[in-house]
Protein backbone atom coordinates (compact mmCIF):
# COMPACT_ATOMS: atom_id res chain seq x y z
CA UNK A 1 0.00 0.00 0.00
CA UNK A 2 1.55 3.27 -1.12
CA UNK A 3 -0.70 5.61 0.83
CA UNK A 4 -0.48 6.29 4.53
CA UNK A 5 -3.31 4.84 6.61
CA UNK A 6 -4.08 8.36 7.78
CA UNK A 7 -4.76 9.36 4.17
CA UNK A 8 -7.48 6.74 3.75
CA UNK A 9 -11.10 7.67 4.13
CA UNK A 10 -13.21 5.61 6.54
CA UNK A 11 -14.82 3.41 3.83
CA UNK A 12 -11.40 2.78 2.25
CA UNK A 13 -9.84 1.89 5.59
CA UNK A 14 -12.65 -0.53 6.42
CA UNK A 15 -12.48 -2.13 2.97
CA UNK A 16 -8.70 -2.52 3.22
CA UNK A 17 -9.04 -4.06 6.68
CA UNK A 18 -11.57 -6.62 5.43
CA UNK A 19 -9.32 -7.43 2.46
CA UNK A 20 -6.38 -8.03 4.82
CA UNK A 21 -8.48 -10.38 6.93
CA UNK A 22 -9.35 -12.37 3.80
CA UNK A 23 -5.72 -12.58 2.73
CA UNK A 24 -4.71 -13.59 6.24
CA UNK A 25 -7.21 -16.45 6.19
CA UNK A 26 -5.90 -17.64 2.84
CA UNK A 27 -2.31 -17.58 4.14
CA UNK A 28 -3.37 -19.42 7.31
CA UNK A 29 -5.10 -22.12 5.23
CA UNK A 30 -1.99 -22.56 3.09
CA UNK A 31 0.19 -22.71 6.21
CA UNK A 32 -2.02 -25.43 7.66
CA UNK A 33 -1.65 -27.42 4.44
CA UNK A 34 2.12 -27.14 4.64
CA UNK A 35 2.17 -28.10 8.32
CA UNK A 36 -0.02 -31.08 7.52
CA UNK A 37 2.42 -32.27 4.88
CA UNK A 38 5.41 -31.74 7.19
CA UNK A 39 3.54 -33.80 9.80
CA UNK A 40 2.55 -36.54 7.34
CA UNK A 41 6.17 -36.88 6.19
CA UNK A 42 7.41 -36.64 9.78
CA UNK A 43 9.98 -34.07 8.68
CA UNK A 44 10.11 -32.70 12.21
CA UNK A 45 12.27 -35.72 13.07
CA UNK A 46 14.98 -34.36 10.75
CA UNK A 47 15.09 -31.27 12.97
CA UNK A 48 15.58 -33.44 16.09
CA UNK A 49 12.03 -32.78 17.29
CA UNK A 50 10.02 -35.58 18.84
CA UNK A 51 6.69 -34.23 17.63
CA UNK A 52 5.07 -31.70 15.35
CA UNK A 53 4.21 -29.63 18.43
CA UNK A 54 7.87 -29.44 19.47
CA UNK A 55 8.86 -28.57 15.89
CA UNK A 56 6.34 -25.71 15.80
CA UNK A 57 7.59 -24.28 19.10
CA UNK A 58 11.35 -24.81 18.75
CA UNK A 59 11.91 -24.41 15.01
CA UNK A 60 9.02 -22.26 13.80
CA UNK A 61 8.93 -20.23 17.05
CA UNK A 62 5.17 -20.54 17.55
CA UNK A 63 3.84 -19.97 21.03
CA UNK A 64 2.73 -23.18 22.73
CA UNK A 65 -0.91 -22.12 22.30
CA UNK A 66 -0.43 -21.43 18.56
CA UNK A 67 1.37 -24.75 18.05
CA UNK A 68 -1.38 -26.62 19.88
CA UNK A 69 -4.12 -24.87 17.89
CA UNK A 70 -2.47 -25.85 14.59
CA UNK A 71 -1.88 -29.50 15.49
CA UNK A 72 -4.50 -31.81 13.94
CA UNK A 73 -3.75 -34.53 16.48
CA UNK A 74 -4.10 -32.13 19.43
CA UNK A 75 -7.42 -30.86 18.09
CA UNK A 76 -8.63 -34.41 17.68
CA UNK A 77 -7.77 -35.21 21.32
CA UNK A 78 -9.56 -32.10 22.52
CA UNK A 79 -12.78 -33.01 20.69
CA UNK A 80 -12.37 -36.76 21.19
CA UNK A 81 -12.61 -37.26 17.45
CA UNK A 82 -10.29 -39.41 15.34
CA UNK A 83 -7.46 -37.42 13.78
CA UNK A 84 -8.33 -35.98 10.39
CA UNK A 85 -6.67 -37.10 7.19
CA UNK A 86 -3.04 -36.05 7.58
CA UNK A 87 -3.23 -33.77 4.56
CA UNK A 88 -6.73 -32.66 3.56
CA UNK A 89 -5.40 -30.05 1.11
CA UNK A 90 -4.58 -32.37 -1.76
CA UNK A 91 -4.43 -36.08 -2.57
CA UNK A 92 -1.56 -38.01 -1.06
CA UNK A 93 1.52 -38.47 -3.25
CA UNK A 94 3.11 -41.91 -3.15
CA UNK A 95 6.41 -41.86 -1.26
CA UNK A 96 8.38 -42.89 -4.34
CA UNK A 97 7.21 -39.72 -6.17
CA UNK A 98 8.28 -37.31 -3.42
CA UNK A 99 11.57 -35.49 -3.59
Amino acid sequence: MNRSLGDLGNPELLAATHALIGRGRAVEAELLCHLGEVDARRLYLEEACASMFVYCVRVLHFSAAAAYARSPRASARETRQPPPHPHPCRPRVPADRRR
